[in-house]
């Protein structure tokens, strides 16, 4: 056995990993994707299949490889229904036959397969990336190029390298590799999609990218023109690399509903879909505690829109004060259809909220803000309903939140378990405003006092 196929061996053995499960190719529809300048392309009326078989039987019987069964047979170790990759009786003989022969469009088709299949733990990965990095210079442009600044035809190091540069220079790293050279390359290709993986996990930790060049960065690198993922698996990198870096500061309101619109688009809201966002705990924690905050801003700002009141100056400062404390663990809002209307377009299409069932007594524009607060629950209504406490939001009876539609009543006088404290929303001013008093029903029931000159 050659010193080159025991070089081959060790490396297969060493880092071959577990096989990845067997992905039919689609070999013909991929063709134009993947064609360069100089040969190592596919050819769209060959039967990739049928050349696999041909090449590993001739392979199993010890027979030497033409320069185009070479060429070829680079085409079919991870794609074709009989991948030459999966065994060593077949990978360690084709890769050392391919790199005796040295033909330059037998070594760029392996270059091309190579970064077309790519996926981290693919079985003979490393023995075919070491078989490149001993022939790049017969590859010629742009591999060589390419191996020299970023050794792409490393496993581990290439696709991070990359990634660091698509980062430094915010172009996606699918973009970045196109302008080296590989014009080729699909944006949906394995290694573009390990470098793209790279780049989003470096934004997760990068904190002074601006929030709007942020947010556009992570769509161009992740998202197609529909707003959808190139890679369903890229999910937890994206709501890490847009909410991490605010872990600790909020941006603006505007941002917020920005980042939200799309994130919820994407996954769902976190408090109604929760498996949805069970690989990204922290960005789960952080999208909720944006939530509720635009919940509170949904209430205030889309009641005030279909029905002013004066009042809302005095609700407003009040809510706020108590968030501000952060007393509010979360908030759900139900609307009838005009704060519907108002808020998808104030808060984008995507939102979420309740609806009140039709035929309840009910005025236009009302709504109910439900606020947990530590063990409790609070309905704050809009107009001169009122606002109502129960102690126990876990008792069977209690208003629940999340839910999609709401029987009016059901907020008002739910008939297991009535509000331990209900109070009218005046007078406004003086040592009997509401305001004390439902800082008082709240400090009753958690333990928290809101100071006065936060909420007056």
């Amino acid at each position: 056995m050659s010193s080159f196929r025991e070089a081959l061996r060790e490396v297969s053995v060493r880092h071959g990993g577990r096989p990845a499960p067997h992905r039919r190719a689609q070999i013909v529809m991929i063709a134009e994707d993947l064609q360069l300048p100089e040969g190592g392309q596919k050819i769209n009326d060959r039967d990739y299949d049928a050349i696999a078989a041909r090449v590993a039987s001739r392979l199993a019987d010890g027979g030497r490889l033409t320069a185009n069964e070479a060429r070829d047979g680079a085409w079919c170790l991870w794609e074709t229904q009989t991948r030459l990759a999966a065994s060593e009786m077949t990978l360690l003989p084709f890769l050392e036959q391919l790199f005796q022969l040295r033909r330059k469009a037998a070594v760029r088709s392996l270059a091309l397969s190579y970064l077309y299949s790519f996926r981290p733990n693919l079985p003979g990965l490393d023995a075919v990336a070491g078989t490149l990095a001993n022939l790049v210079e017969l590859a010629g442009r742009p591999f060589d190029a390419l191996q020299r600044d970023y050794a792409i035809f490393d496993p581990s190091k290439g696709p991070r390298r990359v990634a660091e540069e698509a980062k430094n220079s915010q172009t996606p790293p699918s973009g970045l590799l196109q302008s080296l050279g590989l014009n080729a390359l699909s944006v949906r290709a394995g290694f573009a999609e390990a470098c793209a993986g790279q780049a989003l996990r470096l934004l997760a930790d990068e904190a002074q990218l601006a929030a709007l060049e942020r947010l556009s960065f992570v769509k161009a690198i992740a998202l197609d023109e529909k707003d959808e993922l190139f890679f369903p698996s890229h999910g937890p990198q994206v709501a890490n690399a847009l909410l991490l870096p605010f872990a600790a500061n909020q941006p603006s309101e505007e941002i917020c509903d920005r980042y939200l619109d799309l994130l919820i688009g994407l996954f769902g809201d976190p408090r109604t879909n929760e498996g949805r966002w069970v690989n990204m705990p922290e960005a789960a924690e952080i999208a909720r505690r944006w939530l509720t905050r635009q919940a509170l801003r949904q209430f205030l700002d889309v009641v005030d829109a279909v029905a002013p009141d004066a009042m809302w100056s005095y609700r407003r400062t009040f809510w706020e004060a108590v968030y501000d404390r952060k007393l509010i663990q979360t908030a759900w809002v139900v609307f009838d259809s005009a704060g519907v209307a108002e808020a998808r377009r104030r808060f984008g299409s995507k939102v979420q909220f309740g609806r009140f069932e039709k035929g309840g007594s009910i005025q236009s524009g009302h709504s109910v803000l439900l606020l947990r607060i530590g063990r409790a629950v609070v309905a704050e209504w809009s107009h001169s309903g009122m606002c109502r406490l129960w102690k126990d939001a876990d008792r069977e009876g209690a208003p629940v939140l999340y839910r999609r539609s709401y029987a009016a009543d059901e907020l008002r006088w739910p008939t297991q378990y009535q509000a331990e404290f209900e109070q009218r929303h005046y007078p406004h001013s003086g040592p009997g405003a509401w305001q004390h008093k439902v800082a008082n029903a709240i400090f009753d029931a958690v333990g928290a006092r809101i100071p006065q000159e936060e909420y007056l």
